[in-house]
């Protein structure tokens, strides 16, 4: 039999996290992964980010949380997932050719 102290408030690992403070549809998308510290990374990435459930979904099938943990440099890699892939823009000229 399983009992809860009076001491302990919380079930879940992320303290600074309110319970039940995402949407409906952010708990489904967390429901389903299945290793707890990834998904109390995406809970605590998607609280403070504040990220939208689709934000949340792209993330996840992105894989930023494995990506993250291979990488030697972890802040670019959560820089580029925040920001994206950034491309210089193309300088067009103002002459235009008709053929």
């Amino acid at each position: 039999m399983h009992t809860i102290s009076a001491s302990t408030n919380s079930v879940c690992n992320a303290p600074e996290i309110q319970k039940f403070s995402l949407s409906w549809n952010h708990y489904q998308v967390l429901m389903r992964i299945d290793d707890l510290a990834e998904r109390n990374f995406y809970e605590i990435e998607t609280q403070k980010q504040n990220w939208d459930y689709r934000w949340l979904r792209r993330q996840v099938a992105s894989s930023l949380y494995e990506r993250i943990a291979l990488s030697r440099d972890k802040s670019e890699v959560f820089r580029l997932a925040l920001e994206g892939q950034t491309v210089e823009k193309l300088r067009i000229s103002s002459r235009v050719l008709f053929l």
